[in-house]
């Protein structure tokens, strides 16, 4: 894999999703495919799920960009050298697609918030990645690693059961974790690029970047959405776009094998997740799902709420207006991932 290839197939991503998503948030408009922003004064409407664009243009991306490297390399201006598709690239594409259908089922008919739901069904989306992916050793942080490919029982080694329990686990952990931290004007797009790309960069900095092409591809569809998902969103991603981008960064996590880096770097994500879990599981208090906004535009966030999350915190603490809570939160995970880079390089 070579960086012209992986910037062809990132500038693919990011035209195709810029050229769609404007003429589909009209048609969702004129077919009623919309939801109400809460943190508006008027009853702002705003078309959803929108994440099957970014999940679409990532697709055509790689289907264009495959055939013009190989169209290239057949002819005398060979621009771009040529590539193959890894069976782990086929099986990220697997894992990602089982998880987008499942998202738009949600939004479809919507199955439900449980620990079934949410966490031990999508267990078995991750499964072609736990039949490719061979971890043979384990790195620590004190530089030091374990050996997993010693015999554990049967033909099964430690690096099996650690690929068994381990992935599947790790991607739905971190899917949820990234559609927990969400409910702003572009703000799980925001902070899901922010991941992305210093996934991405960490790779770059390890020179390990073979199969990086799918996560590329994303981040360049991610950007474009963004831009119609940033503050006044133009489109939301809904539920195909959480499990589709979730999915997404749990697997660059898992195949790359930057675990304790992709741990650090959703610090903020975890933080998140704890707040949420003490509010509702050890305080025992009643959800409120959305705040209101004053004639300002300022947010209001109840005290009884305000632990939920660091959205909801930032908003009750402080007299904020939507795109500033965002903006705050951003540059925490961008802190957060430049010191993963610093720490982890």
């Amino acid at each position: 894999m070579t960086l012209e290839v992986l910037l062809l197939f990132f500038i693919l991503s990011l035209v195709i999703n810029l050229a769609i998503i404007p003429k589909f948030v009209q048609i969702f408009k004129e077919k009623g495919l919309v939801v109400q922003d809460k943190y508006k004064e008027s009853k702002y409407e705003v078309p959803s799920f929108g994440g099957i664009f970014t999940f679409f243009s990532t697709i055509l991306s790689i289907a264009i960009g495959t055939f013009l490297v190989s169209f290239f390399s057949k002819t005398n201006y060979v621009i771009i050298e040529g590539f193959n598709f890894t069976e782990i690239d086929f099986a990220v594409l697997l894992v990602l697609a089982t998880y987008t259908i499942y998202g738009i089922i949600d939004d479809l008919v919507n199955v439900g918030r449980s620990f079934k739901t949410n966490v031990l069904i999508p267990l078995i989306f991750s499964f072609p990645l736990v039949i490719v992916i061979n971890i043979q050793t384990f790195e620590l942080l004190t530089y030091q690693s374990l050996d997993l490919d010693r015999l554990f029982l049967f033909d099964f080694t430690y690096g099996d059961v650690f690929e068994i329990l381990i992935i599947p686990l790790y991607i739905s952990v971190v899917m949820n974790l990234i559609n927990l931290h969400s409910g702003f004007n572009g703000q799980q797009s925001g902070l899901s690029i922010i991941v992305l790309f210093g996934l991405i960069l960490h790779s770059l900095f390890q020179n390990d970047i073979d199969d990086i092409l799918i996560f590329v591809s994303t981040a360049g569809s991610l950007l474009s959405f963004w831009y119609f998902n940033r503050y006044p969103s133009q489109i939301f991603e809904g539920n195909v776009g959480t499990m589709f981008i979730g999915s997404c960064i749990g697997c660059a996590i898992v195949v790359q094998e930057y675990f304790f880096f992709g741990f650090f770097i959703l610090i903020p994500h975890t933080v998140n997740f704890i707040m949420d879990f003490w509010t509702f599981n050890i305080a025992s208090k009643k959800d409120i799902k959305f705040g209101t906004i004053n004639s300002e535009g300022h947010i209001i966030i109840p005290d009884s709420i305000a632990t939920k999350s660091i959205k909801f915190a930032l908003a009750n603490k402080y007299t904020l207006k939507e795109p500033e809570a965002v903006l705050i939160q951003n540059l925490i995970s961008v802190a957060f991932v430049i010191a993963g880079l610093i720490i982890f390089n």
